[in-house]
């Protein structure tokens, strides 16, 4: 019986990813779905147990959590795909819950690539796997008709090695040892690795796409050891089913040191799906991009330095998934693949110490997502707390924006094009659109086209979290993530303790449930200084300063874009559903002449920009240095 979850996990709901107080809620989260089928069962996420109450909360130690601080989220809002239909569902036993419930624990939990258990009711036993394509049940056995099934399960489990039980097969554990109790000073060994070295300017075309496509020379034989000492801790992501990101901090090994020296780094696995863009391949691209650029390469500090790089498909002996030898177990676009990417580790916010170099760190990476955007049309599609970082440069701070992993190529948009939103004036304005110029417009924006929603939830655009048709992902709502992140930010942090709190009507599990509630601290005078009562002092002038004037400009941005899009429904009403007479005509000259002068003054994508964003940010600075 094999249970994928169909459909990659985009949205996150929001989860605790590293410890920071109690950030995210996780007993909100369900575990997995509970209708599934006899015959080939598939999870379906169309219903679920009441079993949070139950759910574990604990989490993994970690101080300094390193690049991937935004952990993937195993939030399933996956629905059943084509290769289910036609098959009758039924609900999961409690004690069938009960084993899924364990698997996602165990798997939780350390550095693996799946999970087994078995099941045994009476003399009946059932045998359980789980990785991150979802979970197996075998057939049933009768243990004292079929003793030798029996004794083959007992022998696995007292023969088995830790890389049979699932532990990453990556990783080996000190030498002698067979039983897993610690990571520490276990080495990560990456068989080869794709180095990620920028190419020279003088390069040539080919040699440019080789590096972007990851095909430069490989190195082989990587080794790196875990280290957990002063604090330093292994960060997991909670669930079976998803990318199932594991963040190890390490350093470099013998040989390696040579290219990497001693410098804290980590390496994060995961596994997305194969048919997505590998994140390393976006972070080549937009590092050679900027670096190439004469403004944009001042600004590369601010985005991941990725080091080397590493991938192994589903069925790759190396990783000696069980799965790859069950026929038909997962459709070829529920494959999932193990990625590898060893990076600088990084501090999270929560480390900072002053109002300054929060101001510091936001600006970074404010403009370097900024030129990122400008060289590559690349956008991030997840910025939240966790995925803003720092290091010290000296005694300055440096921002910069990690986890790429739902970065998202944006396809040339002729709007988009001629109205770029760099806070500058375009050089010169579009002209009168036509009906179908608009229509288009419409189409393309609010048309019924099935998009995913993609990012964290409590930093997510407002637009992203209403009901109804969502409209692609733009640049405006990446740096509408970052005034979220900012005033959640200064609404939990606790710079005494260094630890970060919770806005609970942010926390909820529906998205558009958190959408309203952000929608409210917009509009509502009360709800934004409520959210505010228990910031540090150290940080109300964020509040009185900086914040006050983002949030004046992303509330006219979001009346601004509601209008537009009320314009537009009124516009193909009256195009379509309305009789020709002189109210029609008169109606649609009107509305016709309201969208051009949206189109004219940018569209929606110049609501707010980069240039203003930053400036609103220093406000705070200028006053504290003025008081």
């Amino acid at each position: 019986v094999v249970l994928p979850v169909t459909g990659d996990i985009e949205t996150k709901a929001p989860t605790q990813k590293r410890k920071a107080g109690n950030a995210f809620n996780e007993s909100e989260r369900d575990i997995l779905s509970t209708s599934l089928s006899r015959n080939n069962s598939a999870i379906s996420t169309s219903s679920r147990p009441n079993v949070s109450s139950s759910r574990p909360t604990k989490r993994p130690k970690t101080v300094h959590p390193s690049l991937d601080a935004t952990l993937p989220h195993t939030d399933i809002y996956a629905t059943v795909g084509p290769e289910c239909s036609g098959l009758t569902k039924y609900e999961l036993t409690e004690a069938e819950l009960q084993i899924v419930k364990s698997l996602d624990e165990l798997i939780s939990h350390g550095v693996r690539a799946y999970a087994t258990g078995f099941d045994l009711q009476d003399n009946i036993m059932s045998l359980w796997y789980a990785d991150r394509m979802g979970i197996v049940q075998s057939a049933t056995f009768d243990i004292l008709r079929e003793p030798w099934s029996l004794i083959l399960v007992i022998a696995a489990h007292r023969y088995g090695s830790a890389r049979d039980f699932g532990v990453n097969p990556l990783i080996s554990l000190s030498e002698g040892s067979r039983v897993l109790k610690d990571y520490s000073n276990a080495l990560v060994t990456l068989p080869s690795a794709i180095p990620a070295t920028l190419p020279s300017h003088t390069a040539l075309p080919a040699e440019l796409q080789a590096f972007d496509d990851g095909q430069a020379t490989a190195l082989s034989h990587l080794q790196f050891k875990v280290q957990l000492d002063m604090g330093r801790g292994i960060v997991t992501s909670y669930g079976a089913v998803g990318r199932g990101t594991c963040v190890l901090p390490v350093t470099a090994m013998g040989a390696v040191t040579e290219l990497y020296g001693d410098d804290r780094l980590v390496v994060k696995l995961s596994y997305p799906l194969e048919s997505r863009e590998p994140e390393d391949q976006f972070i080549r691209v937009i590092r050679r991009k900027m670096s190439a650029h004469h403004k944009a390469a001042s600004f590369l500090k601010h985005v991941v330095d990725l080091k080397c790089s590493f991938t192994g498909k589903m069925d790759d002996g190396l990783l000696g998934l069980p799965r790859a030898m069950m026929a038909n177990s997962v459709g070829s676009d529920m494959r999932r693949s193990l990625r590898v990417l060893v990076v600088p580790e990084y501090l999270p916010l929560e480390r900072l110490n002053t109002p300054q170099e929060l101001c510091n760190i936001m600006c970074d990476v404010v403009t370097g997502h900024y030129w990122v955007w400008t060289t590559s049309h690349i956008l991030h599609c997840d910025i939240s707390y966790g995925n803003i970082m720092f290091y010290y440069e000296g005694t300055k701070v440096v921002g910069v924006l990690t986890d790429w992993d739902l970065a998202a190529l944006i396809e040339d948009d002729p709007t988009v094009a001629a109205n770029p939103p760099t806070g500058r004036e375009a050089d010169k304005e579009p002209g009168e659109l036509d009906d179908d110029s608009l229509l288009a417009f419409i189409e393309q924006q609010w048309g019924e086209k099935e998009r995913t929603r993609t990012g964290t939830s409590p930093f997510m655009a407002l637009d992203l979290l209403e009901q109804g048709a969502i409209p692609p992902h733009r640049y405006r709502h990446d740096l509408e993530s970052f005034f979220w992140v900012l005033v959640w930010f200064c609404a939990v942090f606790d710079p005494v303790h260094h630890t970060v709190g919770v806005i609970p009507s942010w926390q909820r599990r529906n998205v558009v449930d958190v959408g309203t509630a952000k929608k409210n601290f917009l509009f509502n005078r009360a709800d934004f200084n409520e959210t505010f009562v228990k910031t540090h002092p150290n940080f109300r002038y964020f509040v009185s300063s900086s914040i006050i004037f983002l949030r004046t400009k992303f509330l006219k941005a979001k009346r601004d874009y509601d209008m537009t899009k009320e314009c537009a429904e009124e516009f193909c009403m009256y195009k379509y559903h309305v009789q020709e007479g002189s109210r029609q005509e008169e109606e649609l000259m009107n509305l016709r002449s309201i969208m051009n002068d949206v189109m004219k003054s940018g569209g929606t994508e110049r609501m707010i920009t980069c240039e203003g964003f930053v400036h609103d940010l220093k406000r705070s600075m200028i006053q504290v240095s003025r008081s």
